[in-house]
């Protein structure tokens, strides 16, 4: 017996209408579940966060889902930020759970010495968010965070 594998390459682009998108942003989630979002923390690359001249603050920078991630203009919250590799949540007092495929598991410490873990990222909105000048579309948060407050490196 003789097995013959074709493979058929398709260059095929399509815009095709999803009505089954159950996202919701934070704001909109029931009070009884939101009080539990600030055990949520995110991987954020450090080259994302600026420090400030004020001691132990940072601004948080990004660009859109759509600018870096290329999602469509008209996609529900392609505006939003792109930048937390993976999240994470709180389980003791110093101890986060992640994915495993969050880290370079050949390399905890490179993936340790690259981001941070930050808490309250999800604060940001329309009302407090700018954009760099000369920046390529890179906007920042006005609300600064707070080392070994809302920043935790590993």
């Amino acid at each position: 017996m003789i097995l013959v594998t074709v493979f058929v390459t398709l260059n095929v682009s399509a815009k095709i209408p999803i009505k089954l998108d159950s996202r919701m942003s934070i704001q909109s989630i029931h009070p009884n579940i939101i009080k539990h979002k600030n055990a949520v923390a995110a991987m954020i690359p450090k080259k994302w966060i600026v420090e400030t001249k004020i001691k132990n603050k940072f601004l948080l920078t990004y660009k859109s889902l759509h600018q870096q991630k290329n999602f469509c203009k008209d996609e529900l919250y392609s505006n939003q930020m792109a930048i937390s590799k993976c999240s994470s949540v709180l389980i003791a007092e110093d101890i986060i759970l992640t994915a495993a495929h969050c880290l370079d598991l050949q390399n905890v410490q490179k993936s340790c010495q690259n981001n941070y873990w930050v808490f309250d990222y999800n604060k940001l909105n329309e009302e407090n968010i700018s954009s760099l000048p000369n920046s390529n579309n890179v906007k920042f948060s006005k609300e600064l965070l707070t080392k070994n407050k809302n920043i935790f490196e590993c």
